[in-house]
């Protein structure tokens, strides 16, 4: 299971830190060894921090994802950076985002599926961001590789993507497919990654998007 950004301004299980609250739970919290629990932990708690807090959520994030690489787990380490990159993307914060996801591509290159999924979400930050040459560049990276693992979800949307990328450099205007990518892409990745786009307000780390996930 992989912890997902998501807006939580309205979930009842969400707990509510200060700021003194959300550091000293923090300092608990690190001082156990990594384990898929205390991971897991840990993402919930940055979550609950952001609620109140986002600025102090992302630099518990940023620590973060400095100790959890230095255990060498690349999957754990592969969720934070696709997670953060991802809600700096969503926030129009492009040039945050794009060098965690050349970090998330780096640190995913050893596993096909995880690189592939680093290049899905650079192409998106391109797209957004109305970079047509770096979107291209990307897209003719992840294209064939998608097509070699028969993905034909994220196959299908990187022909959107590719386009809309036409369409905006025929038109010199910024298109854009909200509906396609909330509704579309969204919902195939929540089954198969399994990823949720965060939601346009409060939002770090993170609840599964299964009924197998972590908090009840």
């Amino acid at each position: 299971t992989i912890c997902v950004l998501v807006s939580l301004a309205t979930t009842s299980w969400a707990t509510t830190y200060t700021e003194a609250e959300g550091r000293a739970a923090w300092t608990r919290l690190q001082r156990q060894p990594i384990t898929e629990a205390t991971f897991r932990q840990a993402c919930d708690l940055i979550q609950d921090i952001g609620q109140a807090n986002l600025a102090l959520a992302y630099d518990l994030l940023a620590q973060y994802v400095s100790v959890v690489g230095k255990t060498g787990n690349r999957r754990w380490t592969h969720i934070l950076l696709i997670n953060w990159g991802d809600s700096h993307t969503l926030f129009k914060r492009f040039a945050e985002a794009e060098p965690i996801f050349r970090q998330a591509r780096q640190n995913a290159r050893s596993n096909p599926l995880l690189f592939r999924q680093a290049l899905v979400y650079t192409v998106w930050l391109y797209l957004e961001w109305n970079k047509p040459d770096s979107t291209a560049r990307y897209l003719a990276l992840a294209e064939p590789i998608t097509r070699q693992a028969h993905d034909r979800e994220t196959m299908a949307f990187l022909c959107i993507v590719r386009g809309l990328r036409r369409c905006r450099l025929l038109t010199g205007k910024q298109a854009a497919a909200p509906t396609t990518k909330r509704s579309g892409w969204q919902r195939v990745w929540q089954t198969k990654t399994p990823y949720l786009r965060p939601a346009a307000t409060n939002c770090i780390i993170s609840r599964p998007a299964t009924s197998s996930g972590w908090r009840r």
